[in-house]
């Protein structure tokens, strides 16, 4: 098993987030549920300052509460519902050739893959640092592949 290039699988993920951030802000907004209350922290300090708002009138923390579970959930489930099938990959990881796989080399179950994705948020909330351990694990693992005993693989060799 020859564990997949830290760089493709970054593509793969940066284009796998793009097709979910169009897909979750066309549901959101089938829904009703706006992303307009999020403004920059430059923005809200103008308008505390010049209208004397409260941060509560700013940002309705309720629809933020509701657009940051709706954006996890969907990222848990649109990465694991492909990484269960049968490519073990989400659409571009398999346009990449790159797979998921246990520790074993074999196809990974439902748990392992959801406890992954859900780990894979732990990796990009604490400062990337999930991620930046690849760079210096041996077999290119991930702070979520490490808790789920996976690993990325090439399939191209």
């Amino acid at each position: 098993m020859k564990p997949a290039n830290l760089f493709i699988r970054s593509i793969a993920f940066i284009l796998d987030s793009m097709i979910i951030g169009v897909i979750s802000k066309l549901v959101m907004l089938l829904f009703g549920i706006s992303s307009d209350f999020l403004v920059t922290e430059d923005e809200m300090i103008m308008l505390i300052e010049q209208d004397n708002l409260s941060l509560s009138e700013i940002v309705d923390i309720e629809m933020f509460s509701l657009y940051l579970t709706f954006s996890n959930v969907f990222f848990v489930l649109y990465f694991s519902v492909f990484e269960a099938t049968s490519w073990q990959a989400t659409p571009m990881k398999k346009i990449f050739k790159l797979k998921i796989k246990d520790q074993y080399g074999n196809r990974p179950s439902f748990t392992r893959i959801i406890i992954r994705n859900i780990s894979k948020l732990l990796s990009g909330y604490i400062f990337l640092i999930g991620y930046i351990i690849a760079l210096f694990s041996k077999k290119r693992k991930a702070l979520h592949d490490i808790i789920a005993g996976c690993i990325v693989v090439d399939t191209n060799s």
